[in-house]
């Protein structure tokens, strides 16, 4: 019997996850983490120190390795402003993801050498995770995070391959399995050969009760830049004006330790905080306002909801023109933003039946996909 076998056996596998320190590219993850923690396998999530606190309040071991995010922002800062949706995210890659994952992997790679991992899951733009497991001979997964764009990976690869030729390895990235987090109706297969789906799910949380969600009238939507983007405070200004012109409540969050303060004051029918869980939010909202976050799509998109897309940069835009293309959202463009605009947009999703009608169509899909439980046995049988 092989160690890996007896290991196996006495133990189970030893799984590491590894994302870049962003909330919206680990939260995705963590359900799988949560399965893997409680189905007994030793895991180990590795990234920069944003995470550590949500990491450890899944109960599993954090390994801190590579840059936190404002490091590396700091180290290598992109203007997207003038640039077009597949420019932005050619200059991030090449920018930002590619000099992240070579320090992440200075890091990483003696760490999982050292402790033998069976399978490394790491999101699409965690590269280090790919050379860790090419170093190890650990079982690759990729763990998307949404929509998987037409020839993305032309974009990744020059970088990937110079990693790759750094550690003296083959570069065999398309080769992993990949988990498939949106339905099949809304994107075609990625570009790997083996795609497993996965339903998304909200992230594994000690918070149960519901914050207090304003009644003053019928219909409540919430609004979010999501975790990364919050710092627009003129796009939050523009959405609240406009959402506050209309009979509805309204429930806000600014961010994970953005001062709530900072949008100024508001009627009784909007309630301001900084974060919330959006499972404990989204049941009572009748349209979703957010920035076009994969997480915020499909987390509107598990409870039925249209949404109105503000799209900010990274994936946004084409996260936009899918939930659009599929008739569930509207978006608006960052220089068609205004009160009016967004009231307009909102009225359309409450109103025409259409958008409500076909995102509790994709709800269903979702829930019909594959929990992370079933997905878990999978990669491990």
């Amino acid at each position: 019997m092989s160690c890996t076998a007896r290991r196996l056996y006495k133990h189970g596998m030893r799984i590491l996850f590894t994302t870049v320190p962003v909330f919206g590219h680990f939260l995705p993850m963590t359900p799988l983490v949560d399965a893997a923690r409680r189905a007994g396998h030793e895991v180990v999530v590795a990234s920069g120190t944003d995470i550590e606190v949500e990491v450890k309040r899944l109960g599993v071991e954090f390994w801190r390795v590579g840059p936190t995010l404002a490091e590396a922002v700091a180290e290598h800062r992109v203007d997207e402003e003038n640039l077009s949706p597949e420019e932005r995210i050619a200059a991030d890659v090449s920018a930002f993801f590619v000099p992240q994952a070579r320090a992440s992997a200075q890091d990483l790679v003696p760490r999982a050498v050292a402790w033998r991992p069976d399978l490394v899951v790491h999101e699409p733009s965690a590269l280090a995770g790919g050379i860790a497991a090419a170093v190890t001979g650990a079982r690759q997964v990729v763990h998307g995070l949404g929509m998987w764009p037409a020839g993305i990976w032309s974009i990744f690869a020059p970088g990937y391959t110079a990693l790759c030729a750094e550690w003296s390895v083959a570069d065999r990235y398309l080769d992993a399995t990949y988990l498939d987090i949106l339905p099949a109706g809304l994107q075609a297969r990625p570009d790997f050969p083996e795609v497993l789906a996965l339903r998304p799910a909200p992230p594994p949380s000690q918070v149960t009760t519901a914050p207090a969600i304003p009644d003053q009238y019928p219909n409540t939507v919430y609004l979010t830049l999501g975790t990364i983007f919050h710092e627009a405070a003129d796009v939050f200004r523009a959405a609240l004006d406009g959402l506050t012109s209309l009979p509805v409540n309204v429930f806000v969050t600014t961010g994970p330790n953005a001062d709530p303060a900072r949008v100024g004051e508001w009627p009784a029918h909007v309630q301001v905080t900084d974060f919330v869980p959006q499972e404990l939010v989204l049941p009572h909202c009748r349209v979703a306002v957010h920035h076009g976050g994969a997480g915020s799509m499909l987390g509107a998109l598990r409870h039925g909801l249209p949404q109105l897309i503000l799209p900010r940069g990274a994936d946004n835009f084409h996260n936009a023109a899918l939930a659009e293309s599929a008739g569930v959202a509207l978006s608006l463009a960052p220089d068609e933003i205004g009160a009016q605009a967004v009231a307009d947009a909102v009225t359309r999703l409450m109103t025409e039946p259409g958008f409500g009608e076909r995102a509790r169509r994709v709800s269903e899909d979702i829930a019909a996909m594959p929990g992370a439980d079933e997905v878990l046995s999978q990669l491990t049988r």
